[in-house]
């Protein structure tokens, strides 16, 4: 019984994901993790349908003042910079039923006018398969499914070296 136990320990702290010194799982060059989420619309949306696009996977929420920054800026420079058959962009909300909720983010896309494509993470499920904790996090993914960029936080420069990586694989 004892033997069983430890085998079982064992097996299961292999199996868990540990994460970098950012608090990431995933790393540059792996693929990226496979998921469904559903869209503000209230459509769902498969990652592995994006293969063929450069794809930018963000994570936000609207209670976090360097997220809203960052957002300010996705209309022009990032969704209209890069629009076309070759990009897409995903902004996941962290939903997590107290202090965000659909209602929330409905409210706040309408409010500041966005219209790009968000996911509600309702639980951190998703967020979960890519990092520990801290937002914004953004993921670029190159056309293959593989994982090109990563940056987490935001400021002028992290900004900057987002859409060096975009630009960088649009070519």
């Amino acid at each position: 019984m004892l033997l069983a136990a430890v085998l079982f320990t064992a097996g299961a702290a292999s199996a868990q994901k540990s994460a970098d010194a950012d608090g990431n799982y995933v790393k540059v060059g792996e693929q990226v993790p496979s998921f469904t989420i559903t869209m503000l619309n209230g459509k769902t949306l498969n990652i592995n349908n994006l293969k063929g696009k450069v794809v930018l996977v963000n994570f936000w929420a609207t209670w976090c003042p360097y997220c809203v920054q960052e957002l300010t800026r996705f209309p022009e420079e990032i969704v209209k910079k890069y629009a076309g058959k070759d990009f897409a962009v995903i902004c996941i909300d962290r939903m997590d039923g107290k202090r965000e909720t659909r209602a929330k983010v409905e409210e706040f896309m309408k409010a500041k006018g966005y219209n790009f494509p968000v996911g509600l993470d309702d639980g951190g499920k998703v967020f979960g398969m890519f990092a520990t904790s801290g937002i914004p996090r953004n993921y670029v993914i190159d056309k293959d499914g593989k994982i090109a960029y990563i940056g987490v936080g935001y400021d002028t420069a992290e900004f900057t070296k987002l859409q060096a990586a975009i630009e960088g694989l649009k070519k």
